[in-house]
């Protein structure tokens, strides 16, 4: 019925916003809650934060290049001091959750040629890999065990909470309460 809507009120952002509520809330699929998102905040009287919730979307869709570059996009572009400091905000964040994924990588693949997870990023460094400072000014956190890095400052923000008992209702493929 929503995308009936979509269809024949092209211009109305509110069609957009509710299909993307359906994808995020009750399948899951973010990265087409982040399409929808993108498409309505394009549209006339759609307000302001509509594109700062599609990154977050693409974010927790695994789409962080997406995210980064529409982050950096409507930076570039707005205006207002305000909306410009929290996405300047959420640029950071999104660069610190790609090179904490890119460094977690490396660390995967040092365990591939070496037989097990560098001992600190100090070691992934004398191999080769190039570890740039946290982009939010905090250290990155660094796991020998299983290779994971993260930031100190950022704590699954750019994640999208799902309940565990609605996670396993949807995943039983029986209707959400």
């Amino acid at each position: 019925l929503l995308e009936k809507g979509i269809r024949e009120f092209p211009n109305e952002w509110r069609f957009h916003f509710q299909v993307a509520y359906i994808y995020s809330a009750y399948l899951h699929q973010f990265k087409k809650a982040g399409d929808h998102l993108s498409a309505a905040a394009d549209l006339p009287g759609a307000p302001s934060y509509m594109r700062s919730l599609a990154t977050r979307m693409y974010a927790s869709s695994g789409d962080l290049k997406t995210a980064e570059e529409m982050a950096q996009r409507l930076l570039e572009e707005t205006r207002d001091p305000k909306e410009r400091g929290i996405l300047r905000r959420r640029f950071y964040e999104l660069r610190s959750a790609t090179v904490a994924k890119l460094l977690t990588k490396a660390a995967a693949s040092y365990k591939d040629a070496h037989g097990e997870f560098p001992a600190s990023l100090a070691a992934l460094q004398a191999a080769g890999t190039q570890v740039p400072p946290e982009p939010l000014g905090g250290k990155w956190e660094y796991d020998p065990h299983n290779g994971k890095v993260s930031s100190s400052v950022l704590k699954d923000r750019l994640t999208i909470f799902i309940h565990p008992a609605r996670d396993q209702s949807h995943s039983s493929g029986k209707p959400h309460p």
